[in-house]
C-alpha cells in the first residue's frame, strides 16, 4: 500500500498512545503516505510528527453537508487502505463509504461487515496497555521490529513560547518546578481531592522550595483556581489553567522538573516527553493506560474492591481517592526529587 488513511482515536491521551504504533507502521511501509484524520483539537498533537505525511481534519459536528464533504475528500484521495483505532461503527462506516478496499479495525460494535481484516477483541488484548492493544492492529500487517517508544515533537514556536513564559517562572535557589495536572476531562472519578492537592502543593512549596505550575484545560479554570486560590503563596504558584493549546501545553510541561497528575492526557504527554511523573490512580487501571516508556515515574494508588470501575462520576463515596493521603504523594514525590 501506497496511500494509507489512519483514523486517529479522540481523546488526548490515547492519540499518545497511539504513536508507537503509526510509527511501527512507518516501518512497515517507509515509502507511503501515510494521512491523519482526527479531530481539530488535536491537531497540535499531530502537526510535528515525522511518521505523518498529511493531518485531515474531521468535522466535529456531523451534519449532511459535513459528513458529504468529509466522504468526497476521502474518495478523491484514493486511499488503499485505513487503520482505525476507534472502535466506533461511524468510524467504520466513513471508510466503507469512502470506498477504502482494505479496512483494518477492532470487531467491534457490530461493524465487522464494514472491515475486511477483522480483528478479535481478546481478554487478553483487553487487558493488555493501551499501546499494545494498537500495536495489534499494525501486526495484521507484519512483524513489528521498531522501539516502542511515544512520539511527541515540539516545534520551535511552541519551544519559544515555553522559553518566554518561563523565564518569569523564577525558582528559589535550590528549588524545584513541579507542573499539577488536577483535573480530568473524562470525569470526576479521575480526580484526586482538590483540597488535598491545594495541601499538597503547600507541602511542595515548604518543603522543596518548588514553584508550582498548575496545568488545566479552558473548562478546568474555575476548578484549578479554586486550588491555587487555597495554596494562597501567589509568588509560588503560576496557574496557566486554560491558556494554552495542545503544543504549547507541551511544551510548558516539558520544562518541569517533575509532574504530578490524575490518570489524563497530560500524563501521556509528560510520559512521551520524559518528564518524571507521579501519577495518582482511582477509577481506572494503570496497567492498561498508566505512563508508557521508560523514564521515571510512580503510580500512587490504593486497591479498594470497586476499582478500576472506569465510571466516569462515582456512585458512591469515591473511596479509591480518598484513601489516597498527601502524605502517600509526597513519598513518591521524594523517590523521583531524591537528589533535591
Amino acid at each position: 500500500m501506497q496511500k494509507i488513511l489512519i483514523r486517529g482515536t479522540n481523546w488526548v491521551g490515547d492519540s499518545i498512545l497511539t504513536t508507537p504504533a503509526i510509527h511501527a507502521l512507518r516501518q512497515l511501509y517507509p515509502q507511503a503516505k501515510l494521512s491523519l484524520l482526527t479531530k481539530s483539537y488535536l491537531y497540535d498533537l499531530w502537526k510535528n510528527n515525522p511518521d505523518i505525511n498529511e493531518i485531515l481534519v474531521h468535522p466535529d459536528t456531523l451534519t449532511i453537508s459535513t459528513v458529504y464533504t468529509l466522504l468526497s475528500q476521502l474518495r478523491q484521495k484514493k486511499f488503499e487502505g485505513a487503520i482505525l483505532f476507534p472502535n466506533s461503527f461511524s468510524a467504520a462506516l466513513t471508510v466503507f463509504l469512502s470506498r477504502i478496499p482494505i479496512r483494518i479495525g477492532y470487531a467491534t460494535e457490530y461493524r465487522s461487515f464494514l472491515l475486511t481484516k477483522r480483528v478479535p477483541l481478546t481478554d487478553i488484548i483487553l487487558h493488555t496497555h493501551q499501546v499494545q492493544y494498537y500495536l495489534n492492529l499494525i501486526r495484521q500487517l507484519g512483524e513489528i521490529t521498531s522501539p516502542l517508544e511515544l512520539v511527541l515533537k515540539l516545534g520551535k514556536e511552541e519551544q519559544v513560547y515555553a522559553d518566554s513564559l518561563f523565564t518569569e517562572v523564577h525558582s528559589p535557589a535550590g528549588g524545584v518546578i513541579i507542573g499539577i495536572n488536577a483535573g480530568a476531562t473524562y470525569g470526576s472519578a479521575k480526580r484526586w481531592l482538590p483540597a488535598r492537592y491545594a495541601e499538597l502543593g503547600k507541602r511542595l512549596i515548604i518543603d522543596y522550595s518548588a514553584t508550582l505550575v498548575l496545568f488545566g484545560s479552558q473548562q478546568e479554570v474555575e476548578y484549578v483556581s479554586q486550588i491555587a486560590n487555597t495554596i494562597d503563596i501567589p509568588k509560588s504558584v503560576v496557574n496557566l489553567a486554560g491558556k494554552n493549546n495542545l503544543a504549547q501545553l507541551s511544551a510548558c510541561i516539558a520544562k518541569c522538573n517533575l509532574f504530578i497528575t490524575n490518570d489524563t492526557g497530560p500524563m501521556h504527554i509528560a510520559a512521551a516527553l520524559k518528564v518524571p511523573t507521579v501519577a495518582i490512580f482511582g477509577s481506572t487501571d494503570p496497567v492498561t493506560t498508566g505512563p508508557f516508556g521508560e523514564f521515571p515515574y510512580r503510580i500512587v494508588r490504593k486497591p479498594v474492591n470497586c476499582a478500576p470501575c472506569l465510571l466516569r462520576e462515582c456512585p458512591t463515596d469515591h473511596r479509591c481517592m480518598t484513601a489516597i493521603t498527601v502524605d502517600d504523594v509526597l513519598v513518591a514525590v521524594k523517590e523521583l526529587l531524591v537528589n533535591r
